[in-house]
């Protein structure tokens, strides 16, 4: 059974304009916005899912045209780098198509 918070949390997203439910993706981020990235399914690296913390990203103006053991991605689904700033700037490749939430 579905709480009253729950049922209110839908209704008011039921009532809101349909642009409001268009997805943000990692390509469309300027250099240097923070995002937080959506769980996907498959090997996310240890997401968590939607109830856990999120680390907070920085994108860059790197692209990448390899992974880091040397496999191209394909020219359709370009990928770039951002910096993960949870983990001491360490840097992360992300699909141009992954859906993103932009922190201001």
């Amino acid at each position: 059974m579905a709480t009253k918070t729950a049922e209110n949390l839908k209704k008011e997203f039921a009532d809101m304009p349909a642009e409001y439910f268009e997805p943000l993706t990692f390509g469309e981020l300027k250099i240097g916005d923070a995002f937080i990235a959506f769980p996907t399914p498959g090997d996310n690296n240890g997401h968590g899912g939607f109830k856990t913390k999120h680390w907070i990203f920085t994108k860059t103006q790197e692209n990448v045209e390899k992974t880091e053991r040397g496999l191209e991605y394909s020219k359709e689904n370009p990928h770039g780098k951002a910096y993960n700033v949870n983990h001491g700037d360490t840097e992360d490749d992300f699909s141009h198509s992954m859906l993103v939430i932009l922190i201001e």
